[in-house]
């Protein structure tokens, strides 16, 4: 099952068949995605943390290059005992792993399709979860049909982890190509999520849903220049060069709310809270 392959229609980055010709809800959409998070225009909501359950568990995954990017889908196989899913942080039920990919352009400055305060990161990460209980169709028509946990990633000495995946991530420099990873474990991801933006969107890419529930982790990841580097040797479905982009511009925000779940904000509001109720007891 992916997102990515339930349209048989030709998209891409480039200017033939870039984000200015996507049709449909990704013309006509009110709730579109990405956007500008406006730091001074988010409304604080003390939700739950966002757990991140079963994401060191390991399994078999496929990586694939479709010609927009790089892959890493199987999920579904796995064990569902051994799933990583997200719950709680203000979501309705349980959410199931379904891919994950990354979105980058040969410039440091605009590699994220999110951005804050109109600053964009190298990377942007995005685990893309889909209700349990729901079909795909659901999944894509429901308004909570689907979650999505984005990661901003910063260029540091010590990157991330991508575990066994850098190796592959050469194999699938070519479009149409995969390969497979046995005993695969995502990395180090935080167990839970204290501070993170909400709202809700859409895919980024064709179709454009309107049935994301997004979670916009606070502190960014970090990536080292060599495993950036392997996302930039990626080839688009031209192969003729790496792909220069893979993201779409920013989206409208409209009457859209935009929250804030703040440990330190949601803290003070808590004692403040507490102050307040032992003064009305006296």
């Amino acid at each position: 099952m992916d997102l990515f392959q339930i349209l048989d229609v030709e998209w891409g980055y480039e200017e033939h068949n870039g984000p200015d010709t996507w049709e449909e809800k990704c013309k006509e959409g009110k709730n579109q995605s990405p956007i500008n998070i406006q730091t001074k225009s988010l409304k604080i909501n003390c939700l739950d943390k966002l757990e991140l359950v079963n994401y060191n568990n390991s399994g078999i995954v496929e990586v694939n290059n479709n010609g927009h990017g790089v892959i890493v889908k199987g999920f579904e196989h796995w064990d569902p005992k051994k799933r990583p899913y997200i719950t709680r942080g203000g979501l309705k039920g349980k959410y199931v792993l379904l891919q994950y990919h990354f979105h980058w352009a040969v410039d440091h400055l605009e590699g994220s399709e999110h951005c804050i305060d109109e600053k964009y990161y190298p990377v942007e990460l995005h685990l893309v979860h889909v209700k349990e209980g729901y079909t795909l169709a659901e999944d894509l028509e429901k308004p909570d049909g689907i979650a999505v946990v984005g990661f901003f990633m910063k260029i540091g000495k010590i990157g991330r982890k991508m575990e066994n995946m850098e190796e592959s991530m050469k194999v699938v420099a070519k479009h149409d190509t995969s390969t497979t990873i046995s005993n695969f474990t995502i990395g180090a991801l935080p167990k839970t999520l204290d501070n993170f933006y909400r709202y809700q969107g859409s895919l980024t890419t064709p179709s454009c849903s309107e049935s994301v529930t997004w979670t916009i982790n606070a502190n960014p990841l970090t990536i080292d220049r060599e495993q950036l580097q392997l996302l930039r040797s990626v080839y688009g479905k031209d192969d003729e060069a790496p792909l220069k982009i893979n993201k779409r511009p920013i989206q409208p925000i409209n009457d859209r709310e935009i929250q804030l779940r703040s440990s330190i904000l949601c803290k003070k509001i808590k004692n403040c809270g507490d102050i307040n109720e032992k003064k009305s007891k006296k």
